[in-house]
């Protein structure tokens, strides 16, 4: 079996270093390829991946073509039975491959498995995908305890990031591989619906642990809102509001009042967002407001102020 690790990289070359390096380092069971696609970093990452020699795989493309066509364009080029998509702003653990290749080999319905993401101090970063009211994802369980019992048992998600995850090569090319109509965000959770819809599951392996640095790439958050209205264009009615029963089943709220109370908020806080949204966004608002302050102008000065 082989395995091709895909590592989108635009600058930032300590990063992929680090990454590169640490993959080595641990070592795998199974065979394994590395593919790093530089999307036309003009730090020293050239000089410092040609430091690798042949151990390491190298597509330069001339210009930055973000996340999904980097991706696409790594699979491509891939030889292995499994893909595994990685960020280069990651550090990966002894057994971390081994992981997610068991999840995929024993059981033949998983389509897409994902990693448990750490931050820099060793709490979790990742731990499956949820999403909220306004029917967009989310890392539930962010900033918990590595050690929580809800961040570490096998289970299946709408959603895990794709930040590490891996997928079979021929599966990953019959679902279209990412959607290069997102622009550094959302691709992976639009990749994890469609496997879904394909009725494979997307699990979380915690076994799988990896350091995440999270979001170091310039303008990782340039097209945010773009990228919200097109997921929520073709999957707004699709996806499952499932952060609270979630949270709920894995039993996070028995001492935890105030979460609930937070949730809360956070939906009226989202639901106000949108409502301000739509009303700054409606040509009918702006032509009351500017007959309302014509109207308002002429009585002030009738009333002589």
């Amino acid at each position: 079996m082989r395995v091709s690790i895909v590592i989108p990289v635009y600058n930032n070359a300590h990063f992929t270093k680090q990454c590169v390096e640490s993959i080595f380092a641990v070592g795998a069971a199974c065979d394994c390829e590395v593919i790093v696609v530089d999307n036309g970093s003009h730090d020293e990452t050239q000089e410092m991946l040609a430091a690798f020699g042949k151990k390491v795989v190298v597509v330069r493309n001339e210009e930055n073509r973000g996340f999904a066509k980097g991706c696409n364009h790594g699979a491509k080029t891939a030889t292995g039975e499994y893909l595994v998509f990685l960020n280069n702003d990651t550090k990966v653990t002894a057994g971390w491959l081994d992981a997610l290749v068991a999840e995929m080999t024993s059981h033949k319905k998983t389509g897409i498995a994902g990693s448990k993401l750490l931050y820099e101090d060793g709490s979790v970063q990742h731990a499956g995908i949820a999403f909220s009211d306004n029917h967009l994802p989310f890392n539930i369980y962010a900033r918990e305890r590595s050690d929580a019992p809800f961040v570490n048992r096998r289970r299946a998600f709408q959603a895990v990031t794709g930040a590490c995850l891996i997928i079979a090569r021929d599966f990953f090319t019959e679902i279209g591989g990412f959607d290069e109509r997102y622009i550094n965000g959302l691709e992976d959770v639009d990749l994890c619906l469609r496997a879904r819809a394909a009725k494979r599951d997307v699990i979380y392996c915690p076994k799988s642990v990896v350091y995440h640095f999270e979001s170091k790439t310039d303008g990782r958050y340039n097209h945010l809102t773009e990228n919200e209205q097109l997921f929520l264009s073709l999957w707004g009615d699709t996806v499952v509001v499932d952060n609270k029963t979630l949270i709920a089943d894995d039993g996070y709220l028995d001492d935890k009042d105030t979460v609930k109370v937070l949730l809360v908020e956070k939906d009226h806080r989202i639901a106000a967002l949108e409502w301000e949204n739509d009303v700054i966004k409606s040509s009918k608002f702006w032509a009351l407001r500017t007959t309302y302050l014509a109207v308002k102008g002429k009585v002030m000065r009738l009333f002589g102020r």
